[in-house]
Protein backbone atom coordinates (compact mmCIF):
# COMPACT_ATOMS: atom_id res chain seq x y z
CA UNK A 1 0.00 0.00 0.00
CA UNK A 2 2.88 2.59 0.65
CA UNK A 3 4.46 1.88 -2.55
CA UNK A 4 1.19 2.71 -4.16
CA UNK A 5 0.54 6.26 -2.65
CA UNK A 6 4.32 6.66 -3.64
CA UNK A 7 3.85 6.16 -6.82
CA UNK A 8 0.84 8.31 -7.36
CA UNK A 9 2.51 11.31 -5.63
CA UNK A 10 5.19 11.00 -8.08
CA UNK A 11 2.88 10.69 -10.60
CA UNK A 12 1.28 13.90 -9.70
CA UNK A 13 4.30 15.76 -9.42
CA UNK A 14 5.37 14.72 -13.01
CA UNK A 15 2.13 16.22 -14.07
CA UNK A 16 2.50 19.56 -12.40
CA UNK A 17 6.12 19.93 -14.06
CA UNK A 18 5.26 19.51 -17.46
CA UNK A 19 2.10 21.49 -16.78
CA UNK A 20 2.44 25.45 -16.24
CA UNK A 21 4.05 26.64 -12.90
CA UNK A 22 2.24 29.08 -10.98
CA UNK A 23 3.84 31.68 -7.91
CA UNK A 24 0.80 33.29 -5.38
CA UNK A 25 -1.78 31.84 -8.21
CA UNK A 26 -3.59 28.69 -9.07
CA UNK A 27 -4.39 29.93 -12.77
CA UNK A 28 -1.16 30.57 -14.27
CA UNK A 29 -1.01 31.79 -17.64
CA UNK A 30 2.34 30.68 -19.01
CA UNK A 31 5.45 27.88 -18.32
CA UNK A 32 6.10 30.43 -15.37
CA UNK A 33 3.11 33.12 -13.69
CA UNK A 34 4.56 34.86 -11.22
CA UNK A 35 1.57 36.87 -9.25
CA UNK A 36 2.08 40.08 -7.19
CA UNK A 37 0.74 43.33 -6.81
CA UNK A 38 4.09 44.45 -4.20
CA UNK A 39 7.29 42.19 -5.37
CA UNK A 40 9.31 41.83 -8.25
CA UNK A 41 11.49 39.32 -9.60
CA UNK A 42 14.98 39.22 -9.13
CA UNK A 43 17.58 38.36 -11.48
CA UNK A 44 20.69 36.92 -10.83
CA UNK A 45 23.30 40.05 -10.42
CA UNK A 46 26.98 39.42 -11.92
CA UNK A 47 29.94 40.98 -12.96
CA UNK A 48 30.85 41.41 -16.19
CA UNK A 49 34.00 41.66 -17.76
CA UNK A 50 33.28 42.22 -21.22
CA UNK A 51 30.37 42.47 -24.02
CA UNK A 52 32.32 39.17 -25.70
CA UNK A 53 32.99 37.41 -22.43
CA UNK A 54 30.80 34.81 -21.06
CA UNK A 55 32.59 34.46 -17.97
CA UNK A 56 32.09 34.49 -14.57
CA UNK A 57 28.25 33.26 -16.28
CA UNK A 58 28.42 29.45 -16.60
CA UNK A 59 25.98 26.64 -18.68
CA UNK A 60 24.65 24.80 -15.16
CA UNK A 61 24.70 21.52 -17.62
CA UNK A 62 28.25 21.43 -19.18
CA UNK A 63 29.89 23.38 -16.37
CA UNK A 64 31.47 25.86 -19.03
CA UNK A 65 30.67 29.26 -20.72
CA UNK A 66 29.16 27.94 -23.52
CA UNK A 67 25.86 29.47 -22.62
CA UNK A 68 21.94 29.27 -24.32
CA UNK A 69 21.04 32.12 -26.60
CA UNK A 70 18.45 34.04 -24.40
CA UNK A 71 20.68 33.46 -20.61
CA UNK A 72 19.43 36.93 -18.92
CA UNK A 73 21.69 38.67 -15.91
CA UNK A 74 22.06 41.86 -14.70
CA UNK A 75 25.38 43.23 -14.65
CA UNK A 76 26.79 45.11 -11.35
CA UNK A 77 30.26 46.30 -13.07
CA UNK A 78 31.21 49.18 -15.30
CA UNK A 79 34.17 48.76 -17.84
CA UNK A 80 35.78 50.52 -20.31
CA UNK A 81 37.33 50.25 -23.84
CA UNK A 82 35.51 48.75 -27.40
CA UNK A 83 33.45 46.01 -25.34
CA UNK A 84 33.15 48.00 -22.33
CA UNK A 85 29.46 46.81 -20.30
CA UNK A 86 27.48 49.08 -17.57
CA UNK A 87 25.01 48.16 -14.86
CA UNK A 88 21.95 47.38 -16.68
CA UNK A 89 20.40 44.45 -18.38
CA UNK A 90 22.31 41.81 -20.79
CA UNK A 91 21.08 38.41 -22.47
CA UNK A 92 23.43 36.27 -24.15
CA UNK A 93 23.75 35.96 -28.23
CA UNK A 94 25.61 33.56 -30.43
CA UNK A 95 29.44 35.33 -29.08
CA UNK A 96 28.50 38.32 -26.83
CA UNK A 97 26.05 40.18 -24.44
CA UNK A 98 23.04 42.36 -25.49
CA UNK A 99 22.50 45.49 -23.57
CA UNK A 100 18.65 45.67 -22.63
CA UNK A 101 17.80 49.59 -23.58
CA UNK A 102 15.68 51.58 -21.63
CA UNK A 103 14.17 55.13 -21.32
CA UNK A 104 17.22 56.13 -19.94
CA UNK A 105 19.26 55.41 -22.71
CA UNK A 106 17.76 58.69 -24.82
CA UNK A 107 21.61 59.78 -25.84
CA UNK A 108 22.15 56.32 -26.95
CA UNK A 109 19.26 56.21 -29.60
CA UNK A 110 17.54 58.74 -31.81
CA UNK A 111 15.63 61.15 -30.14
CA UNK A 112 13.15 64.21 -30.98
CA UNK A 113 14.04 67.16 -31.77
CA UNK A 114 14.54 69.81 -29.03
CA UNK A 115 13.87 66.78 -26.41
CA UNK A 116 15.37 63.47 -24.64
CA UNK A 117 12.67 61.74 -25.60
CA UNK A 118 12.86 59.08 -28.16
CA UNK A 119 11.21 59.06 -31.46
CA UNK A 120 7.90 56.85 -31.65
CA UNK A 121 6.45 57.95 -35.16
CA UNK A 122 7.75 57.41 -38.48
CA UNK A 123 7.50 61.35 -38.83
CA UNK A 124 9.13 62.11 -36.14
CA UNK A 125 11.88 64.66 -36.43
CA UNK A 126 14.64 63.29 -34.81
CA UNK A 127 18.41 63.91 -33.75
CA UNK A 128 21.41 61.94 -31.93
CA UNK A 129 24.84 63.93 -30.27
CA UNK A 130 27.10 61.14 -31.11
CA UNK A 131 28.49 60.11 -34.52
CA UNK A 132 26.71 58.05 -37.02
CA UNK A 133 28.56 55.07 -38.63
CA UNK A 134 27.08 53.12 -41.87
CA UNK A 135 28.40 50.58 -42.70
CA UNK A 136 30.70 50.06 -40.11
CA UNK A 137 31.22 46.41 -38.03
CA UNK A 138 30.59 46.61 -34.92
CA UNK A 139 34.08 46.16 -33.65
CA UNK A 140 35.39 49.61 -34.89
CA UNK A 141 37.21 51.44 -32.77
CA UNK A 142 36.15 54.61 -33.87
CA UNK A 143 34.14 57.04 -36.32
CA UNK A 144 36.13 58.62 -38.84
CA UNK A 145 33.78 61.68 -39.04
CA UNK A 146 30.20 62.80 -37.65
CA UNK A 147 29.09 60.57 -40.57
CA UNK A 148 30.95 57.36 -41.48
CA UNK A 149 30.14 55.46 -44.26
CA UNK A 150 31.80 52.17 -44.78
CA UNK A 151 31.66 50.36 -48.09
CA UNK A 152 33.09 46.69 -48.78
CA UNK A 153 33.14 47.78 -52.23
CA UNK A 154 32.60 51.47 -53.38
CA UNK A 155 29.35 52.22 -55.66
CA UNK A 156 30.05 54.38 -58.88
CA UNK A 157 27.75 57.06 -59.58
CA UNK A 158 24.47 56.34 -61.62
CA UNK A 159 21.28 57.12 -62.51
CA UNK A 160 19.75 54.89 -59.90
CA UNK A 161 22.52 54.42 -57.32
CA UNK A 162 25.36 56.00 -55.81
CA UNK A 163 26.72 56.00 -51.73
CA UNK A 164 24.81 59.37 -50.83
CA UNK A 165 21.68 59.25 -53.41
CA UNK A 166 19.94 62.51 -52.77
CA UNK A 167 16.46 62.70 -55.42
CA UNK A 168 13.53 65.30 -55.86
CA UNK A 169 10.55 64.58 -57.25
CA UNK A 170 9.45 67.67 -59.05
CA UNK A 171 9.77 69.09 -62.78
CA UNK A 172 12.54 71.57 -62.87
CA UNK A 173 13.94 70.59 -59.26
CA UNK A 174 16.87 70.74 -57.33
CA UNK A 175 18.79 68.84 -55.13
CA UNK A 176 21.54 70.63 -52.43
CA UNK A 177 23.64 69.76 -49.68
CA UNK A 178 24.31 72.89 -47.92
CA UNK A 179 26.86 73.67 -45.58
CA UNK A 180 25.62 76.90 -42.94
CA UNK A 181 27.65 79.19 -40.50
CA UNK A 182 25.81 78.48 -37.14
CA UNK A 183 27.71 82.11 -36.15
CA UNK A 184 26.25 83.94 -38.69
CA UNK A 185 23.12 82.24 -40.68
CA UNK A 186 23.73 84.66 -43.60
CA UNK A 187 26.98 82.97 -44.54
CA UNK A 188 26.84 78.92 -46.35
CA UNK A 189 27.93 77.11 -49.22
CA UNK A 190 26.97 74.89 -50.93
CA UNK A 191 26.21 72.25 -53.99
CA UNK A 192 23.12 72.12 -55.96
CA UNK A 193 21.87 70.21 -58.76
CA UNK A 194 19.06 71.31 -60.89
CA UNK A 195 16.97 69.81 -63.92
CA UNK A 196 15.51 71.05 -66.66
CA UNK A 197 16.13 74.39 -66.24
CA UNK A 198 16.43 76.68 -68.98
CA UNK A 199 20.07 77.86 -70.02
CA UNK A 200 19.73 78.55 -73.33
CA UNK A 201 19.31 75.91 -75.33
CA UNK A 202 15.99 73.92 -76.34
CA UNK A 203 17.22 71.00 -75.06
CA UNK A 204 17.14 69.56 -71.31
CA UNK A 205 19.47 71.35 -69.10
CA UNK A 206 21.12 70.00 -66.14
CA UNK A 207 23.20 72.14 -64.05
CA UNK A 208 25.42 71.44 -61.08
CA UNK A 209 26.67 74.39 -59.06
CA UNK A 210 29.08 74.92 -56.61
CA UNK A 211 28.45 78.50 -54.62
CA UNK A 212 29.33 80.22 -51.49
CA UNK A 213 27.37 83.47 -50.24
CA UNK A 214 27.66 85.63 -47.67
CA UNK A 215 25.93 89.27 -46.65
CA UNK A 216 28.75 91.17 -48.38
CA UNK A 217 29.79 92.71 -51.59
CA UNK A 218 29.39 90.72 -54.44
CA UNK A 219 31.49 92.55 -56.42
CA UNK A 220 34.96 92.01 -55.14
CA UNK A 221 35.86 95.58 -54.42
CA UNK A 222 34.61 95.96 -50.83
CA UNK A 223 33.58 93.81 -47.67
CA UNK A 224 33.54 90.80 -47.51
CA UNK A 225 34.36 87.69 -50.31
CA UNK A 226 33.12 84.61 -51.18
CA UNK A 227 35.70 82.36 -52.91
CA UNK A 228 35.91 79.05 -54.22
CA UNK A 229 39.09 77.18 -53.93
CA UNK A 230 39.73 73.85 -56.12
CA UNK A 231 42.60 72.87 -54.55
CA UNK A 232 45.05 70.03 -55.91
CA UNK A 233 48.32 68.25 -56.10
CA UNK A 234 48.88 68.30 -59.57
CA UNK A 235 46.23 69.08 -62.70
CA UNK A 236 42.67 69.37 -62.73
CA UNK A 237 40.95 68.23 -65.81
CA UNK A 238 37.95 69.01 -67.53
CA UNK A 239 36.27 66.75 -69.66
CA UNK A 240 39.70 64.99 -69.50
CA UNK A 241 40.21 61.79 -66.73
CA UNK A 242 44.01 62.17 -67.71
CA UNK A 243 45.38 65.86 -67.38
CA UNK A 244 48.37 66.67 -68.43
CA UNK A 245 51.21 67.10 -65.56
CA UNK A 246 52.55 70.02 -67.02
CA UNK A 247 49.26 72.00 -66.97
CA UNK A 248 47.23 73.19 -64.09
CA UNK A 249 43.92 73.34 -65.70
CA UNK A 250 43.48 70.91 -68.83
CA UNK A 251 40.44 71.32 -71.24
CA UNK A 252 39.34 68.00 -72.81
CA UNK A 253 36.54 69.46 -75.01
CA UNK A 254 37.61 69.41 -78.37
CA UNK A 255 34.37 71.33 -79.86
CA UNK A 256 34.36 74.08 -77.36
CA UNK A 257 36.39 77.15 -76.13
CA UNK A 258 37.65 79.32 -73.45
CA UNK A 259 35.95 82.19 -72.98
CA UNK A 260 37.54 84.90 -71.02
CA UNK A 261 35.93 87.64 -69.32
CA UNK A 262 34.54 90.33 -71.10
CA UNK A 263 35.07 93.83 -69.71
CA UNK A 264 34.70 97.54 -70.77
CA UNK A 265 37.49 99.41 -70.15
CA UNK A 266 37.81 103.33 -70.69
CA UNK A 267 41.40 103.32 -71.49
CA UNK A 268 44.73 101.69 -70.47
CA UNK A 269 45.48 102.80 -67.10
CA UNK A 270 41.68 101.89 -66.00
CA UNK A 271 41.76 100.29 -62.66
CA UNK A 272 38.56 100.62 -61.65
CA UNK A 273 36.40 98.78 -64.00
CA UNK A 274 38.15 95.59 -62.74
CA UNK A 275 37.14 94.60 -59.13
CA UNK A 276 40.18 95.01 -57.30
CA UNK A 277 43.64 95.61 -57.74
CA UNK A 278 45.08 94.24 -61.24
CA UNK A 279 47.33 91.31 -60.40
CA UNK A 280 50.19 91.57 -63.24
CA UNK A 281 49.66 88.74 -66.30
CA UNK A 282 45.61 89.68 -65.30
CA UNK A 283 43.29 89.11 -69.12
CA UNK A 284 40.32 90.18 -69.90
CA UNK A 285 38.39 90.84 -73.51
CA UNK A 286 38.04 94.32 -73.56
CA UNK A 287 34.61 95.16 -75.44
CA UNK A 288 34.66 98.65 -75.76
CA UNK A 289 36.54 101.05 -77.85
CA UNK A 290 37.25 103.94 -75.36
CA UNK A 291 40.13 106.48 -74.30
CA UNK A 292 42.24 108.97 -76.07
CA UNK A 293 45.46 108.16 -78.12
CA UNK A 294 47.90 107.09 -76.46
CA UNK A 295 45.86 105.63 -73.25
CA UNK A 296 42.83 104.44 -75.83
CA UNK A 297 42.25 100.89 -76.05
CA UNK A 298 39.70 98.99 -78.82
CA UNK A 299 38.06 95.52 -78.85
CA UNK A 300 40.36 92.71 -78.30
CA UNK A 301 42.65 90.57 -75.35
CA UNK A 302 44.29 92.95 -72.96
CA UNK A 303 46.62 92.00 -70.27
CA UNK A 304 47.71 93.99 -66.93
CA UNK A 305 51.24 94.62 -66.53
CA UNK A 306 53.29 97.58 -65.38
CA UNK A 307 50.42 99.32 -64.36
CA UNK A 308 48.48 99.13 -67.55
CA UNK A 309 46.53 97.51 -69.71
CA UNK A 310 48.43 95.59 -72.63
CA UNK A 311 46.55 94.84 -75.78
CA UNK A 312 47.74 90.74 -77.43
CA UNK A 313 48.44 91.59 -80.94
CA UNK A 314 47.18 88.57 -83.37
CA UNK A 315 48.17 88.04 -86.92
CA UNK A 316 45.15 90.09 -87.95
CA UNK A 317 47.39 93.21 -86.09
CA UNK A 318 50.68 92.51 -88.04
CA UNK A 319 49.80 95.13 -90.95
CA UNK A 320 49.73 97.82 -87.58
CA UNK A 321 53.63 97.41 -87.62
CA UNK A 322 55.28 100.96 -88.89
CA UNK A 323 54.51 104.39 -88.04
CA UNK A 324 51.38 106.73 -89.58
CA UNK A 325 52.46 109.89 -91.16
CA UNK A 326 50.97 113.55 -91.63
CA UNK A 327 52.14 115.95 -94.19
CA UNK A 328 51.05 119.42 -94.16
CA UNK A 329 51.77 122.36 -96.95
CA UNK A 330 52.15 125.55 -95.36
CA UNK A 331 53.48 128.61 -95.92
CA UNK A 332 57.55 128.58 -96.33
CA UNK A 333 58.61 130.15 -91.80
CA UNK A 334 60.52 129.64 -89.07
CA UNK A 335 60.00 127.95 -86.36
CA UNK A 336 56.31 127.45 -87.72
CA UNK A 337 53.40 126.92 -84.23
CA UNK A 338 53.16 123.15 -83.55
CA UNK A 339 49.81 124.25 -82.28
CA UNK A 340 48.70 126.00 -85.73
CA UNK A 341 49.62 122.77 -87.37
CA UNK A 342 47.90 120.30 -85.06
CA UNK A 343 44.11 122.44 -85.11
CA UNK A 344 43.76 124.41 -88.12
CA UNK A 345 46.16 123.43 -91.00
CA UNK A 346 44.72 121.05 -93.75
CA UNK A 347 46.54 117.59 -93.83
CA UNK A 348 47.74 117.37 -97.76
CA UNK A 349 49.49 113.92 -97.67
CA UNK A 350 49.00 111.02 -94.99
CA UNK A 351 50.22 107.39 -95.12
CA UNK A 352 51.58 104.01 -93.76
CA UNK A 353 55.01 104.09 -93.16
CA UNK A 354 57.68 101.07 -92.46
CA UNK A 355 61.17 102.01 -93.70
CA UNK A 356 64.19 104.33 -91.20
CA UNK A 357 63.12 107.20 -90.23
CA UNK A 358 65.87 109.64 -92.20
CA UNK A 359 64.80 111.91 -95.20
CA UNK A 360 67.10 109.78 -97.35
CA UNK A 361 64.69 106.49 -96.84
CA UNK A 362 61.47 108.70 -95.85
CA UNK A 363 61.15 112.42 -97.98
CA UNK A 364 59.86 110.93 -100.97
CA UNK A 365 57.50 109.00 -99.21
CA UNK A 366 56.15 111.79 -96.95
CA UNK A 367 56.66 114.99 -98.59
CA UNK A 368 53.91 117.03 -99.66
CA UNK A 369 53.63 116.28 -103.46
CA UNK A 370 55.21 119.18 -105.48
CA UNK A 371 56.19 120.67 -102.36
CA UNK A 372 60.01 121.93 -102.11
CA UNK A 373 59.82 124.43 -99.43
CA UNK A 374 57.17 125.34 -96.44
CA UNK A 375 55.89 121.73 -95.14
CA UNK A 376 55.81 119.60 -92.00
CA UNK A 377 55.60 116.53 -91.46
CA UNK A 378 54.45 114.42 -88.25
CA UNK A 379 55.39 111.02 -87.99
CA UNK A 380 53.17 108.77 -85.20
CA UNK A 381 53.55 105.39 -83.71
CA UNK A 382 53.32 103.47 -80.82
CA UNK A 383 56.33 101.85 -78.73
CA UNK A 384 56.28 99.13 -76.06
CA UNK A 385 59.22 99.19 -73.64
CA UNK A 386 60.40 95.84 -72.54
CA UNK A 387 62.86 96.65 -70.14
CA UNK A 388 62.15 100.37 -68.12
CA UNK A 389 64.91 102.33 -67.68
CA UNK A 390 66.15 105.96 -69.16
CA UNK A 391 66.12 106.40 -73.41
CA UNK A 392 68.23 108.50 -75.05
CA UNK A 393 67.48 110.18 -78.46
CA UNK A 394 69.11 111.87 -81.14
CA UNK A 395 68.18 114.41 -83.77
CA UNK A 396 69.66 115.79 -87.05
CA UNK A 397 67.99 117.78 -89.32
CA UNK A 398 67.58 120.87 -91.85
CA UNK A 399 65.41 122.72 -90.88
CA UNK A 400 63.83 122.29 -87.18
CA UNK A 401 62.95 118.87 -85.76
CA UNK A 402 61.20 117.70 -82.24
CA UNK A 403 60.39 114.60 -80.47
CA UNK A 404 57.39 113.89 -78.03
CA UNK A 405 56.65 110.92 -76.09
CA UNK A 406 53.59 111.08 -74.49
CA UNK A 407 52.79 114.46 -75.25
CA UNK A 408 56.14 115.54 -73.21
CA UNK A 409 58.47 117.29 -75.37
CA UNK A 410 61.95 115.04 -75.10
CA UNK A 411 64.36 116.65 -77.29
CA UNK A 412 64.03 118.81 -80.83
CA UNK A 413 65.37 121.85 -82.12
CA UNK A 414 62.58 124.10 -83.60
CA UNK A 415 64.52 126.37 -85.62
CA UNK A 416 66.27 126.75 -89.05
CA UNK A 417 69.63 124.84 -88.66
CA UNK A 418 71.82 123.42 -91.47
CA UNK A 419 72.45 120.00 -89.93
CA UNK A 420 73.21 120.43 -86.25
CA UNK A 421 72.58 117.29 -83.71
CA UNK A 422 70.86 117.57 -80.51
CA UNK A 423 69.84 114.73 -78.07
CA UNK A 424 67.91 114.23 -74.98
CA UNK A 425 66.72 111.96 -72.72
CA UNK A 426 63.37 110.69 -70.93
CA UNK A 427 62.92 107.68 -68.22
CA UNK A 428 59.95 104.95 -70.19
CA UNK A 429 58.57 102.50 -67.76
CA UNK A 430 57.46 98.95 -69.05
CA UNK A 431 54.61 99.07 -71.71
CA UNK A 432 53.35 101.44 -74.33
CA UNK A 433 54.48 104.81 -74.91
CA UNK A 434 52.92 107.42 -77.95
CA UNK A 435 55.71 108.62 -80.06
CA UNK A 436 55.33 111.95 -82.04
CA UNK A 437 58.39 112.81 -84.67
CA UNK A 438 58.13 116.68 -86.36
CA UNK A 439 60.18 117.92 -89.12
CA UNK A 440 59.65 121.34 -90.79
CA UNK A 441 60.94 122.63 -93.93
CA UNK A 442 61.91 126.17 -94.19
CA UNK A 443 64.15 126.51 -97.41
CA UNK A 444 66.92 124.82 -98.71
CA UNK A 445 68.26 121.67 -98.00
CA UNK A 446 65.36 118.91 -96.88
CA UNK A 447 67.40 116.49 -94.55
CA UNK A 448 66.61 114.73 -90.89
CA UNK A 449 67.02 111.54 -88.96
CA UNK A 450 65.93 110.12 -85.92
CA UNK A 451 68.57 108.06 -84.06
CA UNK A 452 68.68 105.63 -81.21
CA UNK A 453 70.78 106.51 -78.49
CA UNK A 454 71.82 104.45 -75.49
CA UNK A 455 68.72 102.98 -74.00
CA UNK A 456 67.45 99.47 -71.58
CA UNK A 457 66.12 97.92 -74.60
CA UNK A 458 69.14 97.32 -76.58
CA UNK A 459 67.74 99.55 -79.57
CA UNK A 460 70.59 101.56 -81.99
CA UNK A 461 71.30 103.59 -84.77
CA UNK A 462 68.48 105.30 -87.02
CA UNK A 463 65.33 104.77 -85.68
CA UNK A 464 62.97 102.02 -87.80
CA UNK A 465 59.38 102.11 -88.07
CA UNK A 466 58.67 98.60 -87.67
CA UNK A 467 60.20 99.15 -83.82
CA UNK A 468 56.37 100.58 -84.08
CA UNK A 469 52.22 99.84 -84.62
CA UNK A 470 49.96 102.09 -84.89
CA UNK A 471 46.80 102.50 -83.05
Amino acid sequence: MKKFYIITLILSFTNLINAQVGINTENPEAALDITSSNSGILIPRVALTSKIEAAPVRNPNTQDNNLANGTLVYNTATTTGTNAVQPSFYYWQDTQWVRVNSELDFDRDWAKTNSTSRASNISDNIYTNGKVGIGIGQNQSSLNGTLHIYEATGTPASATNGTIYIEHGNTSGTSSIVFPSAFDPTDYGYIAYSDDGSTGSTNENGLLEIGVANDGATNGNIGDRDNINLKTGNSVGINNTNPSISALLDLGTTNQGLLINRVALTSTVDASTVAGTETDGLLVYNTATAGTSPQNVTEGFYFWDNNQWNRLYSTKDVANTGVQYYSYDITPQASPSINTIRYTETIDKSGYYTGLLNSANAMSTMQPTGVEDGFVIKITGTYEVKTSGTFNFSLNSDDGSRLYIDGSLVVGAWNDSSGNTVSGATNLAKGKHKFEFWFYENSGSQTFSFSWGTNPDGNSGVINAQSFIIE
